[in-house]
């Protein structure tokens, strides 16, 4: 009996043995603390991120399936001095908040065994968290805008082009009112087109700026321009009474230079030639006066003006005016009909040799005077009313004689003469 107890407890201590050895060898009954983990294949992602930033700091990190952690642990740590450990699931999903303040993100995951033990190397996921466009506000540059190529304030067309110094805004919303009840939003850029509103007179526009979500305007800015008739379509009229030579009293000229009166009603320039068709001209700033050269030649000859705009545009209908241009060196004088006088000649006589005379001229340029009837021994004056003048020496009847000379000392007048005596 000994004997078989024996050979039993033998054949079962042999037997558990076996079993044993056999469990070890297969990992059974194995201390599931120290086995390791391996991460899933794909690791983990942020759900719904294409790579685009984030502007909300909590998002969904989503997990692969695969691999044999139990636990995932996962932090905004590279050291997880802070983070949070919950089951793994394959292919879910799990809310998580990154550090505050805006940049760049990095979130760390390592996965775990069933004891939370022995972690597998850490996976990162990199994310650019930034303020949501649609809550920033957008600031108007300092210098407001201004209508390009406008050097004053003051346009001839509706159509213009605003500058516009946009700043951060990423839309423009541009109205011709100052509740903007009527406006157009565009994407924000260095200039822009734009049309006033219907009618000349003082014009503002009005811009704000907007974020690319088209909202939180920005401050309103302004400028106000007056739009009047472009000057360059305004017809100009010819004054009513034409223009005049104001060299001459008549219609004679005997100068090649003559002086124009121009009445130029509203005109900036006037155009002024000799020849009718204006083949050959000049152009002049509007006044009311200027000299102007004849073409060469004596005789008739007609000066042609016409008006025009500040842009030097739209002529008006042509006015002229005719002259006749004649050789003043040709020009007979005619001695005034009342001649001249002794203008110290109280009675028919004198008593002294000094004596003024007194000229009735005319048109004459120069005088001539003698003691002579021959004009023997005259002397040549320029023309003026009165002239001092010595009679001849010795007592008796004395006799002067004067004749009148045109411009050229030329083509003298005849003779005309005083008589009267010398007494003491």
């Amino acid at each position: 009996m000994k004997n078989l107890l024996k050979t039993g407890a033998a054949f079962f201590a042999i037997a558990l043995l076996s079993f044993v050895g056999f469990s070890v060898a297969h990992g059974y009954g194995g201390d599931p603390c120290k086995v390791g983990v391996t991460p899933p294949a794909g690791g983990f992602a942020v759900k719904n991120l294409s790579g685009s930033p984030v502007t909300n700091p909590t998002i969904q990190l989503e997990f692969t399936a695969g691999g044999d952690a139990s636990f995932v642990e996962v932090s905004n740590h590279s050291d997880y001095s802070s983070s949070w450990t919950f089951p793994y699931q394959a292919g879910g999903t799990t809310a998580w908040t990154l550090l505050p303040g805006y940049g760049t993100k990095n979130v760390y995951v390592r996965y775990l065994n069933s004891c939370k033990a022995l972690p597998s190397p850490t996976l990162i996921v990199t994310v650019k968290y930034q303020q949501d466009a649609c809550t920033i506000g957008v600031t108007p540059p300092a210098g407001g805008f201004d209508v390009v190529s406008l050097s004053g304030s003051t346009v001839y067309n509706p159509a213009i082009q605003l500058g516009l110094s946009g700043g951060n805004a990423a839309f423009v919303q541009v109205s011709n009112h100052a509740n903007f009840s009527s406006s157009m939003t565009y994407p924000y850029s260095a200039t822009l087109n734009w049309t006033l509103s219907s009618g000349y007179g003082s014009k503002t526009v009005y811009v704000r700026y907007l974020n690319s979500c088209k909202t939180l305007p920005s401050a309103t800015v302004s400028v106000t321009v007056n739009y009047t008739v472009d000057p360059c379509t305004i017809s100009v009229t010819p004054p009513a009474g034409g223009f005049s030579v104001t060299s001459t009293s008549g219609s004679t000229v005997s100068s090649q230079t003559i002086g124009l009166d121009l009445a130029g009603g509203n005109a900036a320039y006037a155009q002024i030639s000799n020849s009718s068709n204006f083949s050959s001209y000049t152009t002049v700033p509007y006044v009311t006066a200027l000299n102007w050269t004849l073409s060469s030649g004596f005789g008739t000859k007609t000066v042609y003006v016409r008006y025009l705009n500040t842009c030097q545009s739209l002529p008006s209908k042509t006015v002229s005016v005719t002259v006749n241009y004649i050789n003043e060196c040709t020009i007979a004088l005619t001695p005034p009909q009342n001649g001249f006088m002794v203008t110290s000649l109280g009675t028919v006589n004198v008593h002294t040799t000094a004596v003024t005379l007194g000229m009735y001229g005319g048109n004459a340029s120069f005088m001539e005077v003698s003691n002579n009837s021959n004009f023997s021994g005259s002397t040549t004056y320029a023309y003026a009313p009165t002239l001092k003048w010595n009679l001849s020496s010795g007592y008796g009847n004395k006799t002067v004689w004067v004749r009148y000379l045109n411009s050229c000392k030329a083509m003298s007048s005849i003779g005309v003469s005083i008589s009267f005596t010398y007494t003491k």
